[in-house]
């Protein structure tokens, strides 16, 4: 069985190439950086030099929380359902993920149940989420426009989000369930292939615009409200501590992550740090090599 990895990235390029290289020629890799950084051409080119690479592009500005992300994940399903034409899953990663299983493990897990899809998910309100989750939806969050990485930004931001809700300025909710949930997945073509078709369902991708973090109810309320619902098994195969460490939330994983992980049904582990992460990232990296 093939599969494309589809890799949202804008730092630690070390790892990048690092990961891109966990893989073998039943993958095939596509690779978007957040053209707000910089990327020195040499290392574009290393990454764009691998065989299993297909294509490793700089698109979209993408702010943290803003839509553009949608709009660099849409552009990796297009550019892996275009040349990818036998592959049969698709995996959506970040640059900071970490491959935690062999590859021979990792085929016959997707070889033992084709056609199920991969997705973490619940409805909101959902009591994990500030607010529940819906206001995310009901203020309008112009992140595309600010970048909150940056201090002014972030004080425009702040005060316009705190006039908006003293004054009560609230949007309308669509009339179907909203769901959310992780922005990583490991999707069937077929189920990718309808998302990209359908991504603008009911005015859904229209109505993302100026929400908070859409990545993460983009893909779940189109997928939960499609035919496909009764494929989707709500779990992302993907360990993440939902916690405060490392400067990080997500947390930054370490060497104390790795019972943990073993322990887990993960394939991937996020997030990771080339620095921080290195007793980890060298663990599984030839815990993988002595089982090729």
């Amino acid at each position: 069985m093939r599969h494309a990895i589809l890799i949202t990235a804008y730092t630690d390029f070390f790892h990048l190439i690092d990961l891109t290289n966990s893989f073998n020629e039943d993958f095939d890799i596509y690779i978007h950086i957040d053209k707000n950084i910089y990327v020195s051409p040499i290392c574009l080119k290393i990454l764009q030099s691998f065989p299993r690479v297909k294509s490793a592009e700089q698109v979209f500005h993408v702010n943290w929380g803003g839509r553009k992300h949608v709009d660099a994940i849409l552009w990796l399903c297009k550019q892996a359902l275009s040349l990818s034409t036998d592959a049969e899953y698709f995996h959506l990663i970040s640059g900071t993920d970490l491959l935690v299983k062999d590859l021979q493990q990792f085929c016959n897990f997707f070889d033992k149940r084709k056609g199920a899809n991969f997705l973490e998910y619940f409805l909101l309100p959902y009591q994990g989420w500030e607010s529940g989750g819906l206001n995310r939806l009901q203020y309008k969050h112009p992140l595309d426009q600010l970048n909150i990485k940056e201090l002014h930004d972030r004080n425009v931001y702040n005060r316009f989000v705190n006039w908006q809700i003293t004054s009560r300025r609230t949007r309308p909710l669509p009339n179907y369930p909203i769901y959310g949930g992780s922005s990583w997945w490991s999707l069937t073509r077929d189920t990718v292939n309808y998302i990209y078709q359908n991504y603008n369902q009911n005015g859904w991708y229209d109505r993302l615009e100026d929400t908070f973090i859409p990545e993460e109810m983009f893909i779940q309320t189109l997928l939960l409200n499609s035919p496909l619902k009764e494929s989707i098994v709500p779990y992302n195969l993907r360990y993440i501590q939902w916690e405060h460490k490392h400067g990080s939330i997500p947390a930054i994983l370490d060497e104390e992550d790795i019972p943990k992980i073993l322990h887990s049904c993960a394939l991937f582990a996020r997030k990771t740090d080339s620095r921080i992460s290195k007793k980890l990232i060298n663990y599984f990296n030839n815990n993988r090599s002595s089982n090729l």
